[in-house]
């Protein structure tokens, strides 16, 4: 029969404890090392909806309001650039309105979504709907109606 010395096993938890620390200190170093890594993403909003006509945009996180922004004509556009948080859940979410459509709401970033298929994110507004480029397809890959059908 094996005989347990107490001292023993809580000078070993002791050691456990002292470096608890340090161990969540190395991987707060990591996750933050990871994030700034990653680098900037960069999102674009174009419109094409047509030469005299306007679209209204007002994107938001959780942390920030980029505020209202009104792209009138054909080619304007508004971007902002961010990084993304170190818990990877970062969501930037827009509301459009144009013509009779008063409110429509999309995602323009995602980090579960858009973590590997954009670092600088394309939406292009056009009369059908949005769409968004695929570097993947190396073309435009409509994602929304402004009306589901």
């Amino acid at each position: 029969m094996v005989e347990i010395q107490p001292k023993l096993i809580q000078a070993k938890m002791g050691v456990f404890k002292g470096n608890r620390a340090l161990v969540e200190v190395v991987l707060f170093s990591l996750l933050l090392e990871a994030a700034l890594v990653a680098g900037k993403r960069h999102v674009h909003l174009i419109s094409l909806v047509g030469a005299g006509d306007s679209i209204t945009v007002h994107c938001a996180s959780g942390d920030d309001d980029l505020g209202v922004h009104v792209l009138s004509g054909e080619g304007q556009e508004f971007q902002w650039s961010f990084r993304v948080n170190i818990f990877r859940t970062t969501l930037f979410y827009c509301d459009v309105s144009w013509r009779d459509i008063p409110d429509f709401h999309f995602d323009a970033y995602d980090d579960k979504r858009d973590r590997y298929e954009c670092s600088n994110c394309l939406w292009l507004f056009a009369p059908e709907g949005i769409y968004r480029w695929s570097d993947e397809l190396q073309t435009w890959d409509f994602r929304f109606p402004w009306r589901p059908s």
